[in-house]
């Protein structure tokens, strides 16, 4: 597919095995790309290409995740049964993959920018390539559904490759910054070259420290850089980035970021966005190409996972752009403004998607319950039901794949009334904030 600023790509990021029925089911014609980490892939590659294989030769890439290895010790690490700390399986085998520099420090020490000789910029260059290119179609020819698929001439490839990259933190830019060039440099070398399995555009994975972002100078200075290589294409996250919550000055700056890289005009796609993206990949803005996700979560993300804590119910409002908890939050909303009084002010009101019009049922309140209802496990916690959480993740899936339509079509000062309509309704109630839409407003008239 021809990958272009200004599509509104919609781009889901893969997560667990679990998450399968949303990638295979209803929902497997509405996403344009889907986005997987190195490490699963490298865990359970044949698993990995028999669902692959089932997605109907869905557009994907593989984000190599070289950054993980820059972290400190700890954050690859597990405790084994001896309660002895050994790293991740996941990352143990995606280190073999990439070479005796990675291999040998992996969970003894981190690899630095600057730390790295040529020879050794170029095996994990190569590996790296080599890996995101052949794995899946590899692994593919080991299943036994191969003798029915080989003659389709299914080609089970990625996309677009991504090079190898460090994570841009401010306290090191310039190291970082110099090495993402020589992998960039060298990985395009490496795929253009007549020994390459095939060819592809190569992406280059920007991954900003939120301190890199808010310094004018060190935001010019990574900008500026890819002058010297510019990549087929960008993927950006910006680490804990919540355009939900960050400051307006702190949105100006992310547009503007992304108007300035988009001067080598080419296709920029945002990892971790939220509606505020989404508008931004819209045809009227056309800043960026597309905008990725998860199931309903990682329209943010840190770049290294705190992990733990106790998943929470939390409902989506189509009309604010925004999931909050469903104690006490969403019940408070929905009762505040008496939105839950029959079915025909909940559908007009909040949202009439196709899980709501089946949940909500004229006993409005019990249908409503449906999205919040939690068990009690054995720690004692409460965690949200498989239902529940099966009826959270369509309502959001179903409002998510409208939001990408309607930003593709709409034109811009029609999406900013909006807002400032929402805004409006937001301001009548005491029991939540919205004011991200405020702030998304005057950044997008601006």
């Amino acid at each position: 597919m021809s990958i272009e600023n200004g599509q509104c790509l919609h781009i889901v990021l893969f997560g667990t095995f679990g998450e399968n029925k949303y990638f295979l089911g209803s929902y497997k014609e509405s996403f344009d790309i889907i986005g997987f980490n190195a490490n699963i892939i490298a865990h359970a590659p044949e698993g990995m290409a028999a669902f692959i294989s089932q997605l109907s030769k869905k557009s994907y890439f593989i984000d190599p995740q070289t950054h993980a290895f820059q972290q400190p010790t700890r954050t690859i690490m597990r405790k084994s049964k001896d309660d002895k700390l050994v790293v991740k399986k996941s990352i143990s085998s995606l280190a073999n993959k990439y070479g005796s520099a990675i291999e040998k420090n992996v969970g003894k020490n981190q690899i630095f920018a600057g730390s790295l000789i040529e020879d050794e910029i170029e095996e994990i260059c190569k590996n790296t390539l080599l890996f995101e290119i052949n794995k899946i179609q590899n692994s593919v020819e080991n299943l036994e559904e191969w003798e029915f698929l080989k003659d389709t001439g299914i080609e089970l490839r990625p996309e677009f490759l991504v090079a190898p990259y460090f994570y841009l933190e401010p306290d090191n830019l310039d190291m970082d910054l110099e090495d993402n060039m020589k992998f960039l440099n060298k990985a395009k070398s490496i795929v253009s070259s007549s020994d390459f399995p095939c060819k592809r555009d190569i992406f280059a994975e920007l991954i900003i420290h939120k301190e890199v972002l808010f310094d004018s100078k060190k935001i010019s200075a990574v900008i500026d850089k890819y002058k010297t290589c510019i990549p087929d294409g960008f993927l950006i996250w910006i680490d804990d980035f919540s355009e939900v919550s960050v400051s307006e000055d702190a949105l100006k700056k992310y547009k503007n970021f992304l108007i300035a890289l988009g001067q080598y005009n080419k296709p920029i796609i945002v990892m971790h966005g939220s509606y505020f993206s989404i508008v931004l990949a819209g045809k009227n803005l056309g800043h960026i190409a597309g905008v990725g996700h998860g199931i309903e979560y990682g329209e943010h993300r840190d770049v290294i996972p705190v992990g733990g804590g106790v998943p929470r119910a939390k409902f989506y409002f189509p009309k604010f752009h925004k999931r909050i908890s469903y104690h006490p939050d969403t019940q408070d909303v929905l009762l505040e403004k008496k939105w839950i009084k029959d079915k025909k002010t909940y559908l007009n009101h909040v949202c009439k998607c196709s899980i709501c019009q089946e949940t909500i049922s004229s006993d409005v309140v019990s249908g409503i319950q449906e999205y919040g209802k939690t068990k009690i496990g054995k720690d004692g916690k409460a965690y949200p039901t498989a239902k529940a959480m099966d009826k959270s993740r369509r309502h959001y899936l179903n409002n998510k794949i409208e939001e990408y339509h309607r930003c593709s079509i709409l034109p811009i000062s029609k999406i900013i009334n909006e807002l400032k309509a929402s805004q409006k309704i937001a301001n009548e109630i005491k029991s939540h904030t919205f004011n991200h839409l405020r702030k998304w407003a005057n950044v997008l008239e601006s």
